[in-house]
């Protein structure tokens, strides 16, 4: 199974769309957006088995249950790089207000 075709498969059963890079297609800010973005950034190397309710991990070569808590870290990793991602949009919307409000106090 290709990673782009796996990932294809699970926005399109999500709901999501198969190219999240625009960003009216970003999933949305919520638990099930943030599920959707951990499965898009390591949703080949990750699956949850739930008759043994244990996440598994591909090594290369099977997959492995995760006593490494390894889904935990892929976990943060997503909401550590939607952070940066809401402090990027943040300081693009504050610049044009920010020469708006210099404008106006050379005005006055």
């Amino acid at each position: 199974m290709s990673d782009n075709g796996s990932k294809q498969r699970i926005q399109k059963a999500s709901g999501g769309a198969a190219n999240a890079n625009d960003e009216q297609d970003r999933p949305n800010l919520t638990d099930r957006g943030n599920a959707i973005r951990m499965v898009q950034d390591f949703g080949s190397n990750l699956r949850y088995c739930v008759p043994w309710r244990k996440w598994t991990l591909w090594d290369g070569q099977r997959w492995r249950i995760d006593d490494t808590l390894a889904v935990v870290r892929c976990a943060k990793k997503t909401i550590s790089k939607l952070f940066k991602w809401t402090l990027r949009k943040m300081k693009e919307l504050a610049e044009p207000l920010e020469a708006e409000e210099n404008n106006d106090s050379n005005i006055e």
